[in-house]
């Protein structure tokens, strides 16, 4: 899950996104935009995937359980709903190399 804005600035330099998107894609992972505002969404014909889904509209509980502050929050979650990984700064291809890990480790479990 990304929280995200087309407005941000901070969303559209990171680049590394992208490539993140792809490797989700790849093990078929779903990816979901979670705008602050509805007027916020990206155009589809833009984005990478043309399977991620955008929402606007969460309930303020469920935001503030994740500590969603900035628009440029990515958080992954498995399948029972547990964080296997969270940044909220613009990523780095560290964070790429990371999240690889992660998710390789999490399907060997």
């Amino acid at each position: 899950m990304r929280y995200a804005s087309k407005g941000c600035i901070y969303c559209k330099l990171d680049f590394e996104w992208e490539r993140l998107v792809s490797l989700l894609d790849r093990i078929k992972y779903r990816t979901i935009i979670l705008l602050p505002k509805e007027i916020g969404q990206f155009e589809i014909d833009r984005m990478t995937s043309k399977t991620i889904q955008q929402f606007a509209f969460v309930k303020m509980d469920w935001i503030k359980q994740f500590r969603l502050l900035g628009t440029f929050t990515v958080i992954i979650f498995d399948n029972a709903r547990h964080i296997l990984w969270r940044r909220s700064v613009i990523l780095k291809e560290e964070d790429y190399i990371s999240v690889k890990k992660v998710l390789i480790y999490n399907a060997k479990r």
